[in-house]
């Protein structure tokens, strides 16, 4: 990353640093909003409290965001959360070093 004036620039794209906040605050309000006591929700509906836990995409989804957000802003939770998602991804979904996909089926 580097900055010059009020641009910062992250692997030659240009981005206005007024953006990164904006960012930053999607980013968190996410967090607050669906990794609850350490569980990652698949989504939230209204204001009602999230049921469906999270799926193998929301895990990799975030993953991704969370890095891109420390590369971006060296705060090192996002890394350290990074990494938490990452490991519980594999308890998660790999099962004797196999991607396993469990489908409940609707009744």
């Amino acid at each position: 990353m580097e900055l010059f004036n009020d641009k910062i620039f992250i692997h030659n794209f240009k981005l206005d640093k007024k953006y990164l906040q904006q960012a930053e605050d999607s980013l968190n309000s996410l967090l607050k909003n669906l990794y609850i006591n350490n569980t990652l929700y698949h989504q939230k509906l209204d204001l009602k409290k999230p049921k469906q836990k999270a799926l193998l995409e929301d895990y990799t989804f975030l993953t991704d965001l969370l890095l891109t957000a420390y590369q971006t802003t060296y705060k090192k939770r996002y890394l350290e959360l990074a990494k938490e998602l990452n490991q519980e991804t594999i308890e998660k979904f790999y099962k004797n070093k196999i991607m396993v996909f469990r489908f409940k089926q609707r009744v």
